[in-house]
């Protein structure tokens, strides 16, 4: 368990105003939020393959 799971959860920050963004802007925007994504998705396949282990150990 990570410290950060202790803590309180935080309050979901507020959403950008796109109105005010350019193209160009908006696609370096939405490069870093898929990347934001690669990274959960990764960090999800990581606990789940840990829970697996521990379920298995439990089940024995």
């Amino acid at each position: 368990m990570e410290l950060e799971d202790l803590e309180p959860r935080k309050k979901q920050p507020k959403l950008k105003d796109l109105s005010v963004m350019g193209l160009d802007e908006l696609a370096e925007y939405r490069k870093s939020l898929e990347a934001e994504i690669a990274r959960i998705d990764a960090e999800v396949a990581t606990k789940k393959s840990h829970r697996s282990e521990v379920d298995s150990l439990f089940k024995s």
